[in-house]
């Protein structure tokens, strides 16, 4: 996701490796942001640092894009994160009694996704929230805030 709007919503097969996130990154990543953003401008790249996101191919992948910028973020801290807030989108929206399967839940996750891609001014309000979300970080001392 970016200011711009949400991007493709890639499912990721069974549990997600370092090789496969580079896959994702390479096969996804790059050509949404070749959409986004003029040629040869950096792109500030936000995510959490689960351990695969330290991977060595993964940092290679990285090194090899350095108009992709890695945000320095804390560790796991997902208050800020404004990919988090998408996704709780898609919980919130989840409807109880319904079936629990993966597959109801990718179709689920589709049906909001397809919502969200129709209102862009949702990651435009998440992004320009930023500033606020760290500043109430920063007051916190580090301790989770009230998002």
């Amino acid at each position: 996701m970016s200011a711009a709007g949400v991007g493709p919503l890639i499912p990721a097969p069974g549990r997600l490796n370092a090789r496969g996130y580079v896959n994702i990154s390479e096969e996804h990543l790059l050509p949404y942001v070749e959409t986004i953003v003029p040629e040869g401008e950096e792109v500030n790249f936000v995510h959490d640092h689960a351990p695969i996101h330290d991977a060595h191919v993964v940092q290679d992948f990285f090194d090899n894009h350095p108009h992709i910028l890695q945000m320095p973020w804390p560790r796991k801290f997902m208050d800020c994160n404004p990919i988090e807030n998408l996704f709780g989108h898609v919980v919130l929206e989840w409807e109880n009694g319904g079936e629990r399967n993966v597959g109801a839940l990718q179709a689920h996750a589709v049906q909001v996704w397809d919502r969200l891609r129709a209102t862009p001014q949702v990651c435009q309000r998440l992004v320009a929230s930023m500033p606020r979300r760290l500043r109430e970080f920063i007051a916190a001392q580090g301790d989770v805030t009230h998002y």
